[in-house]
């Protein structure tokens, strides 16, 4: 009886967060897309890929991708990252996210963080939108778009 009186808070704590139980929810993958704003106009294209490891009702995805601005005053910027997202839900999942990115074309460096809400109605499959903004170089921007993967 008294180990149970111990464990108790814990149960509800863990209940409060939904599930109570904490798993590796697999690979997960993703295409991003969308278009930059603020000090430059352009195109943000990204493919990620990371392990999701389900927590109760939360998503933390340590991940890493490529990345391809586009803007009208200078070459494309190519860049690997590495990131971490955190989002909460399970069919409907707003979160969180931020990524270092190495730029490959130039040698720099940038940092964004961001918003994201991801719809995992069918299984397997997540759809999303995002918002970020990134401190880069060349200038900062703000880049909105959808996002689409699937994770096993």
């Amino acid at each position: 009886m008294r180990r149970c009186m111990r464990t108790l808070p814990l149960a509800m704590a863990i209940g409060l967060v939904g599930g109570g139980t904490a798993h590796a929810g697999g690979l997960t993958a993703s295409v991003d897309a969308g278009p930059l704003f603020l000090e430059q106009d352009g195109f943000d294209i990204g493919v990620r890929g990371g392990w999701t490891f389900e927590i109760g009702n939360f998503h933390l995805t340590p991940e890493i991708g490529e990345r391809i601005l586009t803007t009208q005053e200078v070459e494309p910027f190519i860049g690997s990252f590495v990131g971490v997202r955190l989002s909460h839900g399970h069919t409907f999942s707003p979160g969180v996210y931020g990524q270092f990115v190495g730029w490959t074309s130039d040698g720099s460096t940038s940092a964004t963080g961001g918003a994201t809400f991801d719809i995992r109605a069918l299984p397997k499959l997540v759809i999303g939108v995002h918002g970020g903004y990134t401190t880069h170089l060349f200038g900062d921007f703000i880049t909105v778009g959808g996002h689409a993967g699937f994770q096993m």
